[in-house]
């Protein structure tokens, strides 16, 4: 975090007359020139500076006037140690607290006292919006380490994620995965395409995994949503992927479907060349109908579905009924049922699933 920080102290050995030196208000000294407070963040998480604070963080002049009063003021940059609940992520509100204070200085040779905040927010970044900063004076020991307290300052700063980037590069991509796969539900059981391409699907998915779990927060305690987003996106898939194996392994099939799932195929999904034809045989005063030959059957098993005529006799009346096979639900029936519903079965699977996250971490 980039800051500003002004210090202000009092120090009796540093008065002079202004009289007695040509009226000079004040002077500038080096922080190793005059005694400076050890002020420190305590709760430092940058590996490359042992101590966030005192002489070795703070370098600029020491400004004093002729009374003794002290300030110090310049541009600092801290990095803390805070701790981060990612359940939400990338819809997390993050609450980290800075805190200052001395290490050598007890609270009776030291008190530490806060300015007046100011009444706007400090700016945030591309990731971030501060929400709201809160300023607390406590007392110390430092985990119980001394006999005596230490008096310590706290900003709390409360930082909203600002969401879009994750959006666009991963929940988008995922969505758009998942569209394309129900859609591979309308494309034709005999164009022979269809587990190549939820395979495809697959495999961009899996590629794309590769790249963006090094943008997630890594946490064994909590699973963020974005993650279980894209986790919720490969199970979609793999089991369109399922699916769309069992659809192919019904169409292909030639023999004849149990009873129970010719229970389950409505007439009305009839493939378009197993509806019956009327024929009119020449010579013969009744008329019989044909169905065409569905994919899978041969010739033989049509011809067998064909009922045998006979040659009337002058005996026997004229039959001017017409009669027609009774259509017979095929494989193909079936698997173009189990079409219909394993589409709106993963449509509704997958927006219910994205709903409940999106809403669940937006609240």
């Amino acid at each position: 975090m980039k800051s500003w920080v002004v210090m202000k102290w009092n120090n009796t050995f540093i008065k002079w007359n202004r009289t007695d030196f040509g009226n000079v208000n004040r002077a500038h000294f080096l922080p190793t020139e005059i005694w400076f407070p050890d002020i420190a963040l305590y709760n430092n998480g940058d590996p490359d500076v042992p101590i966030a604070g005192g002489r070795t963080k703070f370098l600029s002049h020491v400004v004093c006037d002729h009374r003794g009063v002290c300030i110090w003021s310049g541009a600092a940059t801290f990095t803390a140690s805070c701790d981060i609940h990612i359940e939400q992520w990338p819809f997390d509100s993050q609450t980290c607290n800075l805190e200052f204070g001395s290490s050598s200085y007890d609270n009776n040779q030291l008190q530490l006292l806060p300015f007046k905040l100011r009444d706007h927010f400090p700016e945030g970044n591309n990731n971030w919006k501060v929400e709201s900063l809160d300023l607390a004076v406590n007392e110390t020991d430092h985990g119980h380490c001394c006999p005596y307290k230490f008096s310590q300052i706290t900003y709390s700063i409360k930082i909203k994620r600002l969401f879009g980037y994750q959006m666009f590069y991963v929940f988008a991509p995922c969505c758009i995965l998942t569209i394309l796969s129900m859609l591979s539900f309308l494309i034709p059981s005999e164009s022979g395409e269809r587990i190549g391409f939820v395979t495809t699907l697959l495999l961009s998915l899996m590629v794309y995994l590769l790249v963006v779990p090094d943008s997630l927060p890594v946490s064994s305690k909590e699973i963020p949503i974005l993650g279980m987003i894209i986790m919720i996106t490969l199970v979609i898939i793999s089991f369109v992927l399922l699916a769309t194996i069992l659809v192919l392994i019904c169409f292909f099939r030639t023999d004849i479907p149990p009873k129970w799932l010719r229970c389950l195929a409505s007439k009305k999904l009839y493939s378009r060349g197993s509806s019956p034809v009327k024929v009119k045989v020449e010579g013969q005063k009744e008329s019989f109908s044909l169905r065409a030959v569905p994919p899978g059957f041969d010739a033989i098993q049509a011809a067998a579905e064909i009922p045998s005529t006979k040659p009337s006799t002058p005996n026997e009346p004229n039959i001017n009924e017409s009669e027609s096979i009774s259509g017979q639900v095929l494989w193909q029936d079936i698997s173009i049922k189990l079409d219909i519903i394993f589409f709106w079965v993963f449509v509704l699977t997958s927006v219910i699933s994205y709903a409940f996250l999106m809403v669940n971490g937006m609240r």
